[in-house]
């Protein structure tokens, strides 16, 4: 067999294993020596004299790509001879030169998304975005929306997240998209939640993926001198340690109020609580925000301020100190 196919055995062998797959040229070569179809080689089926070809099947198509008749396995599925099923069947055996060939002359088919995404491995990204723009433009269920999304292009993207902001699509299955948007991109996605265009729900799939000066212009950019206590929340975990302790100040500057501290502590280092401590020893910050900021103190930490409480207040029971 290796003789007749001009392989080495080793490849034959790792055929029968199971290892490896022989090319689609080689694939009708053998299909030829033993005189079946490609299809019970594929599926191991017996052969029949009897076989319905009302439709193609992957062997098929698998025949005609490697004859190079990609023309004429579009002009199949364009007439309903066979169906697009097969040909992603066949993708995998086939040139992604003589897929891109193939869907070149299947213009104007509909596609569905779950299509595409099956066919996303096999084809070029110019021809997967032509694809797909076509069915952007479309009403269509996004479910497989973040599938597909590492292999369309930047102008695709775009398409989807205009659609979002004109409420044409959900949001939510936009923010699947985050990882694959430029900065520009999630800028201006940032900038139709402030506007309340979009709800502010979708910054935390977004948060991952801003960059410093967005995080920081979200937070810092206030509405009537307060800050979005919701949308401090869903930033909170992104946020860089001096973004934090600028934060801190602005509560003790009174800019801020200090119920910010509470959504805040999770996120602290225990250098911007010891911070806040010394702000409250100041009398900038109300005591009241080191019982909020207890759980989150070192045991170090903790023991002085029980200290300096007892210290400060030595007529005072010590079960009716307060210490959080």
């Amino acid at each position: 067999m290796a003789e007749r196919l001009h392989v080495t055995p080793q490849a034959v062998s790792r055929w029968e294993t199971g290892e490896s797959f022989p090319d689609i040229d080689t694939l009708v070569q053998i299909s030829q020596v033993f005189r079946v179809s490609v299809d019970n080689l594929l599926k191991g089926g017996t052969p029949s004299l009897f076989t319905d070809h009302r439709k193609a099947t992957t062997g098929d198509i698998l025949t005609e790509l490697a004859q190079d008749r990609p023309e004429a396995v579009a002009r199949m599925v364009t007439e309903g001879k066979a169906d697009l099923d097969s040909v992603i069947e066949a993708g995998p055996l086939a040139q992604p030169s003589t897929m891109d060939r193939l869907f070149e002359n299947l213009t104007g088919y509909k596609f569905s998304l779950e299509q595409i995404v099956s066919l996303a491995p096999f084809i070029s990204q110019d021809i997967l975005s032509s694809i797909a723009d076509e069915i952007v433009d479309t009403k269509i269920e996004y479910d497989n929306l973040a599938n597909l999304a590492p292999f369309l292009q930047k102008e695709t993207l775009e398409k989807l997240v205009d659609r979002a902001i004109t409420g044409d699509i959900d949001a939510d299955y936009v923010s699947r998209l985050a990882p694959f948007l430029s900065n520009a991109t999630l800028d201006r996605l940032v900038d139709q939640i402030k506007a309340d265009t979009l709800e502010k729900s979708h910054l935390e799939a977004l948060a991952p993926f801003l960059n410093r000066e967005t995080l920081e212009r979200m937070v810092f950019e206030k509405t009537d001198g307060k800050i979005d206590i919701d949308l401090l929340e869903s930033l909170a975990p992104f946020l860089g340690r001096e973004t934090l302790e600028r934060l801190i100040d602005q509560v003790a500057n009174g800019q801020i109020e200090a119920d910010t501290l509470t959504s805040l502590a999770p996120f602290l280092s225990q250098s911007a609580i010891k911070k806040v401590i010394q702000y409250v020893a100041a009398g900038s910050i109300n005591p009241e925000a080191i019982v909020k900021l207890a759980p989150f103190l070192d045991k170090e930490t903790l023991s002085e301020l029980i200290r300096n409480s007892i210290r400060q207040h030595p007529d005072e029971q010590p079960n009716t100190i307060k210490t959080g």
